[in-house]
């Protein structure tokens, strides 16, 4: 890959190496959870590297219930993994897989319990965005016994589309000033649940984006994590950092989203660009990659 930085051509390259590791075991987690009758919970299967490595199979492997009368098991895409409560106990949920030629399994223990669901909350309850910046809402089911349960399959509709819209996955989108009720709503035992929420969409424009640590000082090998926000015309600030783009130099430091990660003594600019209502923002904060070693860490 090749680029512009700081008015220098920079590129780099990067290598895929296939390795002769082989799968030593399959692990499934969370080891030991627990969920109400009615909702789902998802599962993730690892396959365990004789390298040391590890890697997610969850959507590649098998998966099954060692009791359906307690809880079943998907084996549906984009819903692997996820076992949903049946009746009250507890079962083992098994992941099963073929990997060069070996079978291998792993599994782990669903208990599931009678707590019922008492309220759908949504989260955030309230928020201001502006014109067209998507927003992430969830929803929580609240139970009986005091505990709570993220919601998997939700059902999010907006009280004014012309105002916000929303998606199945919960992302809204103001589309012009004003507010807007945002609901969700689940069955859970033939008890049909609803939650909602406020967004205020605001016709404010971004006037500067900032990026901090304004200065990060890193030894090679180590990271720095940057965050960026946005600054607004009414006061307020939004978040930036997981939608923003990111650029430094790579022979000083890589970067994992808006993670820096030293790789060569010197000094780079870590900008970073964002856009909020079609208008583009841009900053930038240094760091400087020494070549001290690690020699202890403390709690």
């Amino acid at each position: 890959a090749s680029g512009l930085f700081q008015g220098k051509s920079v590129s780099s390259a990067a290598q895929l190496t296939v390795s002769d590791a082989t799968v030593t075991a399959l692990q499934v987690t969370p080891a030991a959870s627990t969920t109400a009758v009615g909702l789902a919970l998802p599962l993730i299967a690892t396959a365990v590297l004789s390298d040391g490595t590890s890697q997610v199979v969850t959507d590649i492997v098998s998966w099954s219930s060692g009791d359906s009368a307690i809880a079943t098991v998907s084996n549906e895409q984009d819903l692997w993994g996820q076992g949903k409560g049946v009746s009250a106990g507890t079962t083992t949920i098994t992941a099963a897989g073929t990997f060069n030629g070996q079978p291998i399994a792993g599994s782990a223990q669903l208990k599931v319990s009678d707590a019922t669901v008492t309220a759908l909350q949504l989260t955030p309850p309230s928020l201001r965005a502006p014109i067209g910046l998507p927003q992430q809402y969830s929803a929580t089911a609240m139970l009986s016994d005091g505990s709570s349960q993220p919601v998997l399959d939700a059902s999010w509709s907006s009280s004014d589309p012309g105002m916000a819209t929303i998606s199945a996955a919960g992302l809204a989108t103001g589309a012009q000033a004003g507010s807007a009720t945002l609901s969700a709503s689940t069955r859970v035992n033939g008890q049909l649940l609803s939650g909602h929420a406020q967004l205020t969409v605001t016709d404010a424009i971004v006037t500067a984006l900032q990026v901090t640590p304004a200065r990060g000082s890193v030894a090679v090998g180590t990271t720095q994590r940057y965050e960026a926000t946005a600054l607004m015309s009414d006061g307020t600030s939004l978040p930036m950092s997981s939608s923003a783009s990111w650029v430094s130099d790579p022979l000083v430091a890589i970067l994992n989203g808006s993670t820096a990660t030293g790789t060569g003594v010197g000094t780079t600019d870590i900008s970073a660009t964002a856009v909020v209502n079609g208008v583009s923002v841009s900053n930038s904060a240094s760091l400087t990659v020494s070549g001290a070693k690690v020699t202890s860490l403390e709690v």
